[in-house]
């Protein structure tokens, strides 16, 4: 038996922006990427910095520090870290005091770093939501039919807890002000007070609200102080929150704030490993993917962290009112939770005891109340079993596939009350291929798989209507169904141990092709980063103009903002738009003119590009020919006959209803000649336009690399035939394109 784990991508390297933009570090030993010799003055505390030798250095801290004239800042870390004030060079600003080059050297150097600031992960209010919608969402009101108490000690490093909150007071212990260095972590701000109440406001006590857990055990940290003021709480702060929780007794570490790579935050939070406690963190809230640009510190590479995106009530992505979003990552974020228009407590003083914010801020803490209530029911998990059990029962839903690693979003009553949500259970998944003008679909159940170690799939059945034949019981089937229309069909697999596992699904047949366009918004290209767009100018022409009577053409490449309006990113002036790379997502706005040679201007018609993110490396897969293995680059003779099969992989984009297009390029010394497959396999000729592919394969389950026959028969002329990969999704139509080719070098 074996638990699945959820792993984070490791990301390598650190924002070289930060040091880069003050010094080039110099000499000959090897580069330390942990020693980040400085930081903009408005991003860390002036001339404050955590250095670290390691374990049997040959030399020690306080040498060094008599050498270059340091400071010791508090006491030492757990471990020998030291925050240290180095004073400005004789002359120089203060807050530009990097670490001399000798230090990051030096190999006895474990890491060194500017005490960085710390920062809310917050966006404005919106109150016009229901109050507390997060938690039904959660299905908290269920779960608390089976607990709604956790003696397990959270602790909440944020802005610091109104402790005397009447629906605080109660479940508050002991804590920290590690900004202000007391022992009274008041919030003078209003965040830590707020993701509190979600947490932990006291339940039925007939006063305001409640939270996830009804009683509980919440240790204020004070890591950060009021917004706008210069010490916001740095990364020492930080750093001292978590081993005093550690020595304190805590099991669960919610942090909703963010601040730059910091290794000694990294370090610390693997303490908290060692000593087997939770890190919940918030995802951040500027729409980024982080699987490609990390947040910190959600985006450190240690099993103990769960990273939560937030989701809006009706289970999207959300979007806050300052009109940034939720950031997302396959491998980097774990799962979603309620962070729009949150209702929860706010600092007494400030008038109002309760009031609405949103933010992964506000999710991140329903995943903390969740693993309180979790730990609190099954006393003996270890933190990666808690972990497991919160993803394992997540409720999947569609705007989370290929943006979590769950593809779901938190459900607390599941997470109580599934046997063992990840165990135990096989997973049933099948395929669904037909043709535009046929009722007959084939089904394909392989992509089915066990969860326990060693265990297979020994039984496929299926459930049709009453009017179909009845399949055999096989992995593969084929169905001819009486006519077009809806039909419910029922997978059911039984593993070797006798375990049972059913996915029904309604099909649709005929399976039609995806328009081009849907909703209100009608794309002329759509593709993936990085796009190339080529247009001839006449072809966008509205009235029909001759090549000879036009004087001058314009072209204009506008980009829209998330703000509202456009900003030019391009022009040419000539007829035709060659070689226009667009390599960030987003939609373009291309324009077109033309001057005729009497002076008349002509307009042609507005071309709507929409970009989204690259696909990834992996992407695209290869080709084998007559059987051989799958390549990249595949050498044949033109006088051989071919069986082509392609392997297509799919790395971030799990469990999604896709359509495969496969299509190619074949240069020649006048032109070169597209093509695109259609559902047949046959070779068709195709206009280059993205949006005007015909699909392959439909209604594919992309859980899998998936292999498909592509040709069969001779090739026709000598040359490299670059062969791509693309695909659509069912659900909104969004086009995928590899742009990496499979070159195919036929030889005479």
């Amino acid at each position: 038996m074996r638990l699945i784990h959820f792993p984070k991508r490791k990301h390598v390297g650190f924002l070289s922006s930060v040091c880069l933009c003050f010094v080039t570090v110099t000499g000959n030993a090897e580069h330390n990427e942990n020693c980040i010799r400085s930081a903009p003055w408005e991003k860390a505390v002036p001339g404050e910095f955590i250095v670290k030798f390691k374990e049997g250095a040959r030399r020690n801290l306080r040498s060094l520090r008599t050498e270059i004239n340091a400071n010791v800042i508090g006491q030492p870390f757990d471990g020998g870290a030291e925050v240290w004030s180095i004073p400005p060079p004789s002359g120089g600003s203060e807050s530009i005091a990097p670490l001399l080059p000798e230090i990051c050297n030096d190999p006895d150097l474990e890491y060194a770093q500017p005490n960085y600031y710390l920062e809310i992960e917050n966006v404005p209010d919106d109150p016009e939501f229901s109050k507390l919608w997060g938690l039904t969402q959660i299905q908290a009101d269920l779960a608390w039919d089976i607990r709604t108490n956790s003696e397990v000690i959270v602790a909440v490093l944020d802005t610091g807890i109104d402790f005397t909150h009447p629906d605080l007071v109660s479940n508050i212990v002991q804590g920290y002000d590690f900004v202000n260095d007391d022992s009274d972590p008041t919030d003078d701000n209003g965040h830590g007070t707020h993701c509190a109440g979600t947490v932990a406001a006291t339940g039925n006590n007939g006063v305001g609200i409640s939270g996830v857990n009804w009683l509980a055990r919440v240790m204020p940290l004070k890591i950060l102080n009021e917004k706008g003021e210069l010490k916001k709480g740095t990364s020492a702060d930080a750093k001292r929150a978590i081993e005093f929780a550690l020595k304190n007794g805590a099991k669960i570490l919610s942090n909703s704030w963010r601040e730059e790579r910091s290794p000694a935050t990294e370090e610390a939070i693997r303490q908290a490993k060692e000593q087997g406690v939770l890190f919940v963190a918030s995802a951040g809230n500027e729409g980024k993917n982080t699987d490609s640009e990390p947040h910190y510190p959600s985006g450190y590479d240690l099993d103990n962290i769960i990273t939560v995106a937030a989701v809006n009530r009706d289970d999207q992505l959300a979007i806050f009112s300052s009109g940034f979003s939720s950031n997302y990552g396959f491998s980097s974020v774990d799962l979603g939770a309620p962070g729009t228009d949150i209702y929860s407590t706010l600092p007494t003083y400030q008038g109002d005891y309760y009031g609405i914010m949103e933010g992964t801020s506000m999710a991140t803490p329903h995943v903390t109340g969740v693993a309180a209530l979790v730990w609190a029911q099954y006393p003996a998990l270890t933190y990666q079993q808690v972990k497991d059990r919160i993803l394992c029962s997540v409720d999947k839903i569609d705007a989370l596939q290929g943006k979590t690693s769950s593809g779901g979003r938190l459900n607390a009553f599941r997470a109580l009350t599934e046997v063992d949500p990840c165990l135990g259970k096989p997973i049933a998944e099948f395929t669904v291929n037909g043709k535009d003008d046929d009722v007959s679909v084939s089904l394909d159940a392989t992509a089915s798989r066990d969860t326990n170690e060693g265990g297979i799939i020994i039984r496929y059945r299926w459930e049709i209507p009453a009017e179909i034949v009845p399949p055999p019981e096989e992995s593969s089937i084929f169905i001819e169904f009486p006519g077009a229309g809806t039909y419910p069909v029922t997978l059911i697999i039984t593993d070797n141990e006798g375990n049972e596992n059913r996915l029904t699904r309604d099909i649709t047949v005929p399976i039609g092709l995806p328009p081009s366009c849907t909703g209100q918004e009608c794309f002329e290209i759509i593709g993936s980063t990085p796009l190339k767009i080529e247009r001839d100018i006449f072809s966008v022409m509205e009235e029909g103009v001759e090549a000879d009577a036009v004087s001058s053409c314009r072209w204009g490449l506008e980009k829209e903002s998330r703000y509202g309006g456009t900003q030019l990113i391009g022009s040419s002036d000539q007829c035709t738009l060659k070689e226009n790379i667009i390599d960030s997502e987003g939609t373009i706005v291309i324009t077109s003119t033309v001057i005729t040679k009497t002076g008349d201007s002509k307009v042609g018609k507005t071309l709507t590009v929409k970009i989204l993110p690259n696909l990834g490396e992996g992407f695209g897969g290869g080709i084998a020919v007559n059987g051989a293995s799958y390549q990249n680059v595949v050498d044949q003779k033109l006088s051989d006959p071919v069986e082509v099969t392609g392997e297509i992989k799919f790395p971030q984009y799990n469990h999604q209803l896709v359509d495969i297009v496969v299509y190619a390029d074949f240069p020649t010394p006048t032109e070169t000649l597209k093509f695109m497959l259609d559902s047949d396999g046959i070779p068709q000729p195709w206009d280059g336009n993205p949006a005007t592919l015909v699909a392959f394969k439909t209604a594919t389950l992309t859980d899998k690399p998936l292999l498909v026959k592509m040709y069969k028969g001779p090739f026709v002329a000598a040359g490299t035939l670059k062969v791509y990969f693309g695909f659509r999704l069912k659900r909104d139509n969004t086009l995928f394109l590899s742009g990496v080719p499979i070159n195919i070098k036929i030889s005479e």
